[in-house]
């Protein structure tokens, strides 16, 4: 009688890739999460909170069902000019909560 080994080597399989996820699983708090109402003709607004992540971790993005662009910010002064650009990742160290606010990062 031949035994099959496939049924085995798929088990095998998922558990390695399971391996892989695990560091994917970090969880993330969120909380003081609150959104700027916006004014008439204002096509955008900006949304901000608290996050505190179990690892060492990164924002990579973000994405809502009620807005077309969503992008993380950062918000810098260079004299008394405001300047603004897009971010990649914003770095969520473990267990240190890391501000989403008006004058720094921001959704």
């Amino acid at each position: 009688m031949a035994v099959s080994l496939q049924p085995i080597k798929r088990g095998l399989a998922a558990i390695a890739l399971l391996g892989l996820a695990l560091p994917a699983l970090a969880q993330t708090s969120v909380s003081d999460a609150w959104v700027r109402a916006s004014v008439p003709h204002q096509p955008s607004t900006g949304a901000f909170m608290t996050l505190t992540a179990s690892t060492d971790s990164k924002l990579v993005g973000v994405a809502s069902p009620v807005a077309k662009t969503v992008q993380v910010h950062e918000m810098t002064m260079n004299g008394d000019v405001m300047g603004m650009r897009e971010v990649k990742a914003v770095e969520l160290p473990a267990g240190k909560p890391v501000s989403l606010d008006p004058n720094g990062y921001h959704v």
